[in-house]
């Protein structure tokens, strides 16, 4: 008996394995291709992202090459009006000045008179509102195209337009480390109209007493380092928009593939700190 039973029970297993193979087939094959569709999936899904990451590099690209070409062709512009203002304005001035002086030596060689007088006193304001209005040709031009900077470079550029911001309300402090002789000129530029705007923000809203300039070139790591720290008022970087300024001022750290952090709070100051890669002046051709 127990041999019949073992056998009979054999028998059915063996029939319900072979009526279950379909089933297990059919299931087998679902899965399969449930776990293919979900792989071909997922590979389209890694391709299209791959396009949309690639398409935004690209358009990241030229973000910054236009920004950077933006920029070019505003210095260009700058130092076309600079050399237009020193070459023809202020040399009219000066030949206005020589003039006017010319003016008051033969006044004063005429017969004693108040026709005289009056000429002298003419000719010699004259003279003055010329004199005047070169010195604000020459500080105009320096602040269209620092000639300094085609001459000491960064550093001497950046110790002049200390002394000229440095005021009786104000006071500055600059420290600098590094040789900044080798700085390309798009990079030197670059750092130089940041910093201006720094400072300039600094006279214009901080209220501050004192300000401290560091700038170091960091040839270990490739890059130009600037911080602005003032004691001013500061304020919430949550609640504040930016102006114009302060937005030209990221971008041109944007298109060099540099990094910027501002610091403030109310009553505690602000502090500007700005890397820039040494290498990023040419990173984007």
């Amino acid at each position: 008996m127990n041999w019949r039973f073992w056998r009979d029970w054999s028998i059915g297993l063996r029939i319900a394995f072979i009526a279950m193979l379909p089933v297990v087939f059919l299931f087998t094959a679902f899965v399969w291709y449930a776990w293919y569709a979900h792989r071909v999936q997922v590979a389209e899904r890694t391709r299209d992202l791959l396009a949309s990451r690639n398409d935004a590099l690209r358009a990241d690209a030229d973000k910054r090459k236009l920004i950077r070409k933006v920029n070019s062709i505003i210095e260009d512009e700058r130092k076309s009006i600079a050399v237009e203002i020193h070459d023809e304005l202020n040399a009219s001035l000066i030949a206005a000045r020589l003039e006017a002086q010319s003016i008051g030596a033969l006044a004063a060689q005429a017969p004693p008179g108040v026709e005289a007088a009056q000429i002298r006193a003419k000719a010699q304001a004259i003279a003055k509102l010329a004199f005047d209005l070169y010195g604000n040709g020459r500080r105009l031009v320096r602040r269209l195209r620092p000639e300094v900077l085609d001459m000491p470079g960064l550093h001497g550029a950046v110790e002049e337009m200390l002394r000229h911001y440095e005021s009786a309300d104000c006071r500055f402090a600059f420290h600098s480390e590094g040789d900044f002789s080798k700085l390309g000129n798009e990079l030197a530029i670059s750092a130089y109209r940041i910093v201006q705007e720094a400072l300039s923000n600094i006279m214009k809203h901080a209220g501050a007493t004192a300000a401290e300039m560091t700038l170091v070139l960091d040839a270990g790591r490739d890059l130009l380092r600037i911080e602005v720290e003032d004691n001013g008022q500061g304020f919430d970087p949550a609640s504040r928009g930016e102006g114009i300024g302060s937005i030209g001022m990221r971008e041109r750290v944007y298109a060099l593939h540099g990094a910027i952090d501002v610091r403030s709070a109310p009553g505690r100051g602000t502090t500007l700190r700005i890397a820039l890669p040494l290498a990023g002046a040419s990173a984007v051709s």
